[in-house]
């Protein structure tokens, strides 16, 4: 018997969606997210002689650790730190930076489709910003903003996850831009794999 191309995807798809193995159950979780942020911050004035006017490098690795607890299979309460690369500023022989990191909390939504499932969060952060003195321009210093984020997992063992998501806290008074991360990130869970409970 011959399997077509459009067959053997067809399995797999069906396969995938509807595999009820490995599902997360509720409990503890930890896990460590890396990489691309993007600070968004705008041109600035840097303090060289003649003053300068130069646009930043936004971009660049960044990083999060997270931890967390599932209420159900369906929703979640997670906490978490995060590292954004800074927006560098260039001129003459003048480098000059705005760093940023925050702590967030946020309600976490899931719709598991098997061993996969998608999610959105929703919650606050606290941002940590600083501005460098050769940048003529005042820093909104710590300040609190609304956060969201989408994304899909994908559950590897009853306690091993990874998950693909996009993550922005938006911009505000004060001169604070939307800073976004798009992340891959991995998480261990606390869960029993026989009774599928937390430390049962």
């Amino acid at each position: 018997m011959r399997i077509t191309l459009k067959q053997a995807g067809t399995f797999f798809l069906v396969s995938a969606i509807g595999s009820t193995g490995f599902a997360t159950q509720p409990g503890f979780y930890m896990g460590l997210g890396i990489g691309n942020s993007n600070l968004h911050n705008v041109p600035a004035i840097v303090n060289t002689t003649p003053p300068t006017m130069t646009t930043p490098t936004n971009t660049g690795m960044g990083g999060r650790l997270f931890w967390g607890v599932g209420v159900s299979q369906y929703f979640a309460f997670e906490w978490g730190y995060s590292y954004y690369s800074p927006s560098k500023y260039s001129a003459l022989n003048t480098s000059a930076y705005i760093r940023e990191n925050n702590f967030d909390v946020a309600g976490k939504v899931m719709y598991p489709l098997g061993k996969w499932n998608v999610f959105a969060k929703g919650g606050l952060a606290y941002v940590f910003q600083s501005v460098s003195s050769a940048l003529v321009m005042s820093s909104p210093g710590n300040t609190v903003h609304p956060e969201i984020g989408l994304g899909v997992g994908y559950n590897i063992t009853p306690s091993w996850a990874v998950d693909l998501s996009g993550n922005r806290i938006t911009k505000g008074g004060g001169g604070f831009q939307n800073a976004d991360f798009v992340a891959l990130s991995v998480s261990y869970h606390w869960v029993d794999a026989y009774c599928g409970q937390f430390l049962c």
